[in-house]
This record gives structure tokens, C-alpha cells and sequence, in this order.
């Protein structure tokens, strides 16, 4: 195996898939590290212990997967692997892959608590990759074009306007929260504020639907601490439409 070690991330590939340089690899290493404490900001805390994260190549466990996360991350050997290394020295690409992959690896089962207030964590990956790539100006490789930063969020604005006036999908629920986090909403930190609530606190009701209120009630617990000014995130950012829209989704 080729191996190169970050800060956080340590890189194990078959020696066959790797086509760049390993000084090109080490600046890729440098920006999974940058992703990681990202995160890091975002949740409050880092999973297993704070013990290096390894991505291993793996000639495939079960049909169909791109990688699965857990430490080590399992990286298919058969999905392209050298492409994705030759992006990011071409297009400067963090890998979209690889860095949702970590995302999953900083969900609440792997740091602390039970995560039942995580009612889709194929989402929330995304949303942290979201957080990760806004904070670095990161840059990812998707449907023949580049996002860089808070562009990533025009990928899920596709299917909100796809899907937000039938059943909207976990992609258009993305959307809307990550506009919430943006300008003219409520901006990360009640964002940071509820994900350290959930994780010290673990409590959150059963269903989906009901999971996702009551993350909006404590960001609007949070917003109005942090501005000193009284916000109600669903009848403030949300539309009546949207609202009946997730819950088909989530119900």
C-alpha cells in the first residue's frame, strides 16, 4: 500500500491508483485536515477519541458502495480512485467523496450520546461537508463543473425546485437549512450551539418529523440568546408550503 499521513487523516491506497506526485497528495492531505476541524468547529467535539483517521482502499465488501465511513473509511478500489486523485491537481478538488465520508465519521454515534435527534445522517454529512467547504473556500468536483464554498448549496437548490411543491427530498430539506445558516438567516452559530446541546444532552422525540422541530426550536432557542432579539425559525424562515412539504417527506 501507498501511504501518507496528515495531521488527521492518514492515506492508505493500492500503489497502482495513485498517479500524482506526493507532494500532490500531501496538499490533498492538508485540505481533508482543514476539513476536519472544521467539523470539529461545527459539532464541538471529534470522533474516536481524537485517533487519526484512516482511508484504506478495499477491493470491495458489498456491491454497489462508493466508500462507507467508520475508521478506517473503506474506499472502493473500483470507483475511479486515480480520476479523483488527478482532480484534485487539476481542478483543485477536495473530493466530495471522501470529505461526506468524514462527515459521516463526526456524527453524534461516533463522539457521544445516541444521535436519535438525527433523523438522516446521509444529509447531515452533506450539511457538514457544506459547513467544511464555506469556511476553507474549498472546492469540489460535481455534474462537470466546480463549487467552491457556499456554491456547493446551488447543487441542493436543484432539487428544492425539483421537489419543494410535491414531496420535497433530503436534498431540497438541505437546501433549507443551509439557507437558514446563510446570509439574511440565522447565520452557523445557532447552528453550533444546538449540535453541542444535542450532543451533551441526547434527548430529541421519535419521529422524523418531530425531530426536525425540535432542531428548529433550538436553533431558535439559540438565535435569540446570540442576538438578543426574539427569532422563531420555522414561522420566520419557513413557508407554510415548505413546512407541509418536509412533513409528507419525513411523516
Amino acid at each position: 500500500l501507498y501511504t501518507r499521513e496528515g495531521e488527521h487523516i492518514v492515506l492508505k491506497l493500492d500503489r497502482d491508483k495513485v498517479t500524482v506526485s506526493d507532494a500532490d497528495i500531501d496538499a490533498w492531505l492538508s485540505k481533508l485536515d482543514r476539513t476536519y476541524e472544521a467539523y470539529r468547529d461545527l459539532v464541538g467535539d471529534v470522533p474516536f477519541d481524537g485517533r487519526k483517521i484512516m482511508i484504506l482502499n478495499t477491493p470491495g465488501i458489498e456491491p454497489g458502495y462508493w466508500a462507507l465511513a467508520g475508521n478506517p473509511i473503506l474506499w472502493n478500489s473500483h470507483v475511479a480512485v486515480s480520476k479523483l486523485l488527478d482532480r484534485t491537481v487539476e481542478f483543485g478538488d477536495w473530493g466530495f467523496g471522501i470529505i461526506h465520508e468524514i462527515g459521516h465519521v463526526f456524527s453524534q454515534g461516533n463522539i457521544s450520546g445516541t444521535g436519535r435527534w438525527n433523523w438522516n445522517d446521509e444529509m447531515f454529512a452533506n450539511f457538514r461537508m457544506q459547513y467544511g467547504l464555506e469556511q476553507n473556500q474549498g472546492k469540489v468536483w460535481m455534474d462537470e463543473r466546480v463549487y467552491t464554498g457556499r456554491e456547493i448549496l446551488d447543487m441542493y437548490k436543484k432539487d428544492y425546485d425539483n421537489t419543494v411543491y410535491t414531496q420535497v427530498n433530503d436534498n431540497g430539506i438541505h437546501y433549507m437549512l443551509g439557507r437558514l445558516a446563510g446570509p439574511g438567516g440565522i447565520g452557523w452559530e445557532p447552528f453550533k450551539a444546538a449540535f453541542r446541546e444535542l450532543t451533551t444532552t441526547g434527548g430529541a422525540p421519535s419521529g422524523k418529523y418531530d425531530k426536525f422541530e425540535y432542531l428548529l426550536s433550538l436553533l431558535s432557542k439559540h438565535a435569540t440568546r446570540l442576538t438578543g432579539r426574539d427569532v422563531d425559525v420555522r414561522a420566520q424562515y419557513f413557508t407554510e408550503a415548505e413546512l407541509a412539504s418536509i412533513r409528507k417527506q419525513l411523516q
